[in-house]
């Protein structure tokens, strides 16, 4: 189903991520609505936007052990 940034805002969920044909984008609820943003708050040190979606497409060509495996050495570096 498609998600709308409007149903989030009357609960007051910080930040959204939605992926969708093979693009993940970020929302930070800013003054009673969503706005595109290029870092996640919850995860400053990672370039989410960029970082997440080759792990998603790992996931579906390879299995999700090896992209979470993969996805686990990446992030401990």
């Amino acid at each position: 189903s498609l998600t709308l940034l409007d149903a989030y805002v009357p609960i007051g969920v910080p930040e959204l991520w939605i992926y969708r044909s093979g693009r993940l984008t970020v929302y930070l609820l800013r003054e009673e609505s969503y706005q595109e943003t290029a870092q996640s708050l919850m995860f400053p040190e990672w370039d989410v936007v960029n970082l997440l979606p080759q792990y998603v497409e790992m996931s579906w060509q390879q299995g999700s052990s090896v992209a979470l495996r993969q996805f686990e050495q990446e992030i401990s570096l």
